[in-house]
Parts: structure tokens; sequence; C-alpha cells
């Protein structure tokens, strides 16, 4: 009798532990799912900011040539006005010659 108590009481248990593993591993599928796609969310959030960066460095790069080549080119013509006589009185080399100091 003792024995058959026993037996009955380790199989409640293993079957309350088969559902308690049960219970874990479908808890387990569901976080692996959500994990999953979580994941593959986010690497294709950093393909998007991979590809806004490299499109950035692009224009950067490109601002920063375009910059470089009107400060010549206005370093140029700055240089050139300066130079000149200084008994240079056109009617526009006055107005001009302020716009362009203005610029420096």
């Amino acid at each position: 009798m003792f024995i058959n108590r026993f037996l009955l009481v380790a199989a409640f248990s293993a079957f309350a532990l088969l559902i308690i593993a049960a219970s874990a591993y479908r808890k387990s599928a569901k976080t692996a799912a959500l994990l999953q796609q979580q994941n593959e969310t986010l690497s294709a959030q950093v393909n998007t900011l991979q590809a806004q960066y490299a499109l950035t460095k692009q224009a950067y790069k490109a601002l920063s040539e375009t910059q470089l080549q009107i400060q010549k080119k206005n370093h140029a013509v700055i240089k050139r006005i300066k130079a000149a006589p200084k008994g240079d009185d056109a009617p526009i080399a006055p107005v001009l010659k302020q716009a362009l100091e203005a610029i420096e």
C-alpha cells in the first residue's frame, strides 16, 4: 500500500514536472521567436543607418570640397581687389570692393 501511494505520488510529481517543463518550453519558444523578430528588425535598422551614414559621408565630402573651391576662388578675387591701384574709382569698383571685403 505504501509503495502504491509512493508510486502514485511519484507519478503525479513527474506529471506536474512534465507540465511545468512543457510550459517553460512553450514560453522559451515564444521568447526565442520574439527575440528572432527583434533581431531581424534591429538588423534592418542597422542596415538603414549604415546606408544613411554612407550617404551623409558622401554629402559631407562633396560639401567640404565645394567649400574649399569657393574659399580658393574668393581668396584669389579678394587678393586681386586688394592689389588694385588706390585710384581705381570706376563706378562699381568701391561697392564691389566693399562687398568682397565683407566676405573675408
